[in-house]
């Protein structure tokens, strides 16, 4: 497998991860939007990827946390209201582990405001303009 189709596959995976979850338990686990798939260098060990996913769960906006120390990846679900794949990337570089963001994917199918509810905005559901 080549490395674009190896990085496709992770992102299904956790858009896949994402659906799931919304339709087991009726909703998301937080409003998450969005998958950044970083390119991180450095990570040696188990013990890396614990400090990474330690530290990024911390952070506010993020939901699912998945460390590949072999590949050099860090793949990362979070609410893109609360958190942007540059600070996601920043919060690991200043672990040590260089890291940039390679790829970006928002998560189709995420909850989108109805109408009639706070914050359903006109063309969110195609019933704000019938009368």
């Amino acid at each position: 497998m080549n490395r674009d189709n190896f990085i496709t596959f992770i992102l299904i995976v956790m858009v896949l991860l994402a659906a799931t979850t919304t339709i087991l338990l009726g909703r998301p686990l937080t409003n998450t939007d969005t998958v950044v798939l970083l390119q991180t260098r450095n990570m040696t060990c188990g013990s890396c990827s614990q400090q990474i996913s330690q530290t990024l769960s911390k952070q506010t906006g993020i939901a699912a946390i998945g460390v590949d120390v072999a590949a050099g990846l860090v793949e990362v679900q979070f609410d893109s209201r609360k958190a942007t794949p540059v600070t996601i990337a920043n919060a690991v570089s200043n672990l040590g582990f260089a890291s940039v963001v390679a790829y970006v994917q928002p998560i189709k199918n995420s909850p989108q405001p109805q109408s009639g509810t706070p914050g359903c905005a006109k063309g969110g559901c195609g019933n704000c303009n019938k009368k």
